[in-house]
């Protein structure tokens, strides 16, 4: 009897060791899958304020001397499709801190305007 209630108490504590190994384990799975992929995005006051101007369409219906007024000389300017211009400024960057280091994407807004020089549009692109 002895011999049997030591048995049952060593198969016990090696249930113990394995439950405990196993858990253990999986808490570090799940922490190191954490640590990996880990990032904060970070938008620059220049992305926010362009995000802003795109979400909310508020530019839509300006004309040309007004988009320039409110923003300033575009980076760029070219046609499209029947003459039509597009504007593009540079709209900031966001920079995802990562665990270990970061990276940065920069990014442009394109204003697009219409046979009438009035904003029919805008877009927001990472710059390539």
């Amino acid at each position: 009897m002895y011999k049997k209630r030591i048995k049952k108490e060593k198969i016990r504590k090696t249930i113990t060791q394995v439950m405990t190994k196993i858990l253990c384990e999986v808490l570090a799975m799940i922490i190191g899958y954490y640590l990996l992929t880990y990032e904060k995005a970070k938008p620059s006051d220049l992305y926010r304020e362009m995000k802003i101007h795109h979400d909310s369409e508020n530019l839509i219906g300006l004309s040309k001397e007004v988009v320039i007024e409110l923003l300033g000389k575009p980076a760029y300017e070219d046609t499209y499709r029947k003459n039509q211009k597009e504007y593009t400024y540079h709209a900031g960057s966001i920079r995802k801190e990562k665990l270990f280091g970061y990276t940065t994407d920069s990014y442009d807004i394109i204003i697009y305007f219409d046979e009438e020089d009035n904003v029919e549009g805008t877009s927001i692109q990472q710059c390539t």
